[in-house]
């Protein structure tokens, strides 16, 4: 089994790392030739949680490279994408034509591909892009920083979780492949469930933090951050409940959660604006926007976040 990881960001960067030292094979595709360039020269430099420091090669290519030219997929029959590029990338088509490449040199639906983006929306984009390719949805709450095209600081352990996808023993065998990297996997029969418990805390903590320029943790320490991150998070677990996701009466504490044992960090959102780049917040917010939408409820808070940051969207 090879699995091929697509983005070059700290998600993409700490898995090729951690899957290549426990001796997987690996190829990572990146955006750009530079990044390709210098990793395949000089490996990942990952920063482990304990402050320890260790090299990984991994092959890396150029996704531009790909285009026009499927000899260099070298897919086959039980291998798997991992997805880790931002929504917002997966909007100029690139992507999506690399992913048909390897999809098509692999066999098509025999070709696993599990996407790991934030928010919602973009399953059924990718789905309607390419019918004949098995896209599975995940979601994973471990942290990462990118400090450079091939330094990623593992920022903190936790948990990846997918839906079943079309071949079970090849998704036992990728299962288990994340697992001897250390990579904590389930596959979840309500992947929704977690998928949207994970927006609630985006659609909390990435816009407020973003949006009053403070570190994760600061957000709750201010009296009026704090009720409008409660109004904020009541308007998205009511939407997200009545869109079927199961309540287990923790979600706030989540939240507060996750400001804690991320006090000192910059959300994902905050870089993007302070970087001059365009956020998430279309598929974060703005999801659950469209989402309360199609359920014949309202979400004012949402829809103004998403707006307000949108506008800040360089």
């Amino acid at each position: 089994m090879k699995i091929n990881i697509v983005g070059g960001g700290a998600i993409g960067l700490s898995l090729a790392a951690r899957l290549s030292r426990s001796g997987i094979a690996v190829r990572l595709w990146t955006r750009t030739e530079s990044q390709a360039q210098i990793i395949t020269e000089h490996g990942i430099s990952l920063h482990g949680a304990d402050g320890g420091i260790s090299v990984h090669r991994v092959e890396a290519v150029c996704s531009e490279r790909l285009l026009g030219q499927s000899e260099l997929a070298g897919s086959a029959p039980g291998d798997w994408v991992m997805l880790t590029v931002k929504q917002t990338h997966l909007a100029d088509g690139q992507t999506i034509r690399l992913i048909g490449q390897l999809a098509d040199s692999g066999g098509g639906a025999a070709l696993g591909v599990l996407c790991l983006q934030n928010g919602i929306g973009h399953m059924e984009r990718l789905r309607d892009a390419l019918p004949n390719v098995a896209f599975v949805q995940g979601i994973t709450n471990e942290g990462g920083l990118r400090i450079d095209e091939r330094t990623v600081a593992y920022t903190g352990h936790g948990e990846l979780h997918m839906g079943p996808g079309a071949d079970a023993e090849g998704q036992k065998m990728f299962v288990k492949a994340l697992r001897k990297a250390g990579i904590t996997a389930f596959v979840s029969k309500d992947i929704l469930t977690h998928v949207y418990r994970k927006l609630v805390v985006n659609a909390v903590v990435n816009p407020l933090t973003a949006l009053y320029g403070v570190r994760n943790g600061e957000l709750p320490n201010d009296p009026i951050r704090l009720a409008l991150m409660r109004a904020v998070y009541a308007e998205t677990l009511a939407v997200l409940v009545a869109a079927g996701m199961k309540e287990s009466g923790s979600e706030w504490e989540r939240v507060l959660d996750v400001c804690r044992h991320t006090a000192n960090n910059l959300s994902s959102m905050r870089r993007d604006v302070e970087e001059g780049r365009i956020t998430e917040v279309a598929a974060i917010n703005g999801g659950v926007a469209a989402l309360a939408e199609r359920l014949g409820k309202s979400a004012p808070l949402n829809t103004a976040l998403a707006v307000m940051i949108g506008a800040l969207d360089r």
